[in-house]
């Protein structure tokens, strides 16, 4: 015996053809995006590169380790050179996010994605001097929540180490 094809057989270009777009896609969309403790753009990019992302401020201090003067880094160059946005230069830990947000011209809750990556060697397991004091960087991870706070972003990307992780249940 014979079968007919079933009527679930037709050619992707046949479905496409009969089948209504609930709402067409609009390409001229573009998703606004700002990164604090941007470095040289590494998560940047990867917005900046896709067309319906729109990177519109940037913010590092450039600093490397604790003793390190402001701007030692040069990574706002890397930054601006490889995203094509120039990097504020300032302290997250001490500027006001209010004052971030009105020089990147947004109104709060106007923001789509906030990026940010904290400085991690502190967190380091690696550095012994870890295990016996406190990095003061790491106090900049909680500085996050008080720019989501201000800028009021839709989505909050942060990249860091150990963050997002469960405990070791062996600990």
């Amino acid at each position: 015996a014979t079968h007919a094809a079933a009527p679930c057989a037709r050619t992707l270009r046949d479905v496409v053809a009969v089948t209504p777009l609930a709402q067409p896609y609009d390409h001229r969309v573009s998703f606004t995006v700002a990164d604090i403790f941007s470095g040289a753009g590494g998560m940047s990019f990867g917005f900046h590169a896709h067309r319906d992302f729109r990177v519109v401020g940037a913010a590092d201090a450039q600093i490397g380790k604790p003793s390190s003067r402001l701007g030692s880094l040069r990574c706002n160059d890397t930054y601006r050179t490889n995203i094509g946005v120039d990097p504020l230069e300032v302290d997250l830990a001490r500027v006001s996010p209010a004052a971030i947000r009105e020089v990147w011209g947004l109104r709060r809750g106007e923001l789509d994605v906030l990026l940010a990556c904290p400085p991690c060697s502190g967190f380091s397991r690696i550095t012994a001097a870890n295990h016996l004091r406190d990095d003061p960087r790491n106090s900049l991870v909680g500085r996050i929540a008080v720019y989501a706070q201000e800028l009021r972003p839709k989505v909050v990307l942060v990249e860091g180490p150990g963050l997002g992780h469960a405990p070791d249940p062996g600990q």
